[in-house]
């Protein structure tokens, strides 16, 4: 693609997260979910066993947990390209959808000066007012 342009329409590499910030990450999920079972006879303690045995790998042998973490983050992307959808979808249903049924409901959207068909939108400049010379200084 040619570089005129200052937007870039590739997509940018996103790099996954180190493995042991994932395993910690993964104990830390581990614990809070102990904590929230407390009272259940056996969760809270398989919980903290399967957190207890994330840190340790992700702290001893971090390399361990590559093939997890891709697969975590290959599943991030698709939750991504999915919510994505699904949220700019339903700002556009609820937000910009009745914006513009209210805007034809009215007959006059957005304060326009527009008096009928063939008329412009321009609004002329007043005879003795000085305007701008250049595009050097426009203001």
């Amino acid at each position: 693609m040619a570089r005129n342009f200052h937007e870039t329409y590739s997509r940018p590499s996103v790099k996954p997260p180190a493995e042991r910030a994932t395993g910690l990450w993964f104990a830390l999920v581990a614990v809070v979910i102990a904590a929230w079972w407390r009272h259940a006879p056996v969760v809270p303690w398989v919980a903290l066993g399967a957190a207890f045995a994330l840190a340790a790998v992700a702290l001893l042998a971090p390399g361990a947990l590559r093939h997890p973490n891709l697969i975590w983050f290959r599943f991030g992307l698709l939750l991504h390209r999915v919510v994505n959808a699904v949220v700019m979808f339903a700002i556009f249903a609820f937000v910009f959808v009745p914006a513009g049924l209210l805007m034809r409901a009215c007959r006059n959207p957005l304060g326009s000066r527009r008096a009928g068909p063939g008329s412009s939108y321009w609004i002329d400049r007043k005879a003795g007012a000085q305007g701008p010379t250049s595009m050097t200084h426009q203001f």
